[in-house]
């Protein structure tokens, strides 16, 4: 997956959260993440390959 831009909704293979991109880090090789659910926690440093792209709402 490419770099996603800040407020991209992304996912990871065993987190069932919906995730946004919170901040590309400076490397574009990590991004930090926050979930949408209720408690809101952030995932810091993902690697960028672990990413997988997230569903698209606009299509529809």
């Amino acid at each position: 997956m490419p770099v996603p831009e800040t407020g991209q909704i992304v996912r990871l293979e065993n987190v069932e959260d919906q995730l946004i991109a919170k901040k590309v880090n400076e490397d574009a090789q990590t991004v930090d993440l926050v979930s949408t659910n209720s408690d809101a926690h952030t995932l810091g440093s993902v690697p960028v390959a672990d990413l997988l792209p997230g569903e698209d709402l606009s299509a529809g």
